[in-house]
């Protein structure tokens, strides 16, 4: 955990009464501190507030969610996560280096591990391709390779990944 203590202390504050949007930005911003949080533990917390401001956004638009919670007593199940950490829902800009080439692409979602990015129609990556990837207040010209495509969406593996 962080040095300072509980990491996520005041980011819950002065939330009564938001904008979805608002709220939104403020999942962003907990999506971001766990992909720099050097703490697997500490980077979980942040997701899971993340979660919170994105379920909190969506009742400011919609009102409560009625299956959020099973009101019967029973037990909700979630399925198990086969990857080493966990992906964070990022749809943001960045830029893509490969074969000296600079690619503006979408982010779909981002882990300590690797990404998955919408890429523009023309672009043709082949499986194993080095590339690197620019998440402008995420990391900056981070190693990887392509792990696999999906008609527009490309899987990459950072080389980096611990």
């Amino acid at each position: 955990m962080s040095g300072a203590g509980f990491p996520l202390r005041g980011v819950l504050d002065g939330t009564e009464g938001a904008t979805a949007s608002s709220l939104r930005a403020r999942a962003l911003d907990c999506y971001r501190a766990a992909l720099k949080a050097a703490d697997p533990a500490e980077a979980e917390l942040w997701i899971g507030t993340g979660g919170w401001f994105e379920q909190a956004a969506r009742e400011a638009e919609d009102g409560p969610d009625p299956a959020g919670e099973p009101d019967d007593g029973s037990v909700v199940a979630f399925p198990l996560e086969r990857r080493r950490s966990r992906r964070v829902p990022l749809r943001d800009g960045a830029l893509l280096v490969v074969r000296g080439r600079v690619l503006v692409v979408r982010t779909q979602d981002v882990s300590r591990g690797g990404a998955r990015l919408l890429l523009p129609e023309e672009a043709s990556l082949a499986e194993g391709e080095a590339l690197s990837l620019s998440i402008p207040g995420v990391c900056h010209a981070r190693p990887g390779r392509v792990v696999g495509m999906d008609g527009p969406h490309l899987r990459l593996e950072f080389s980096d990944a611990g």
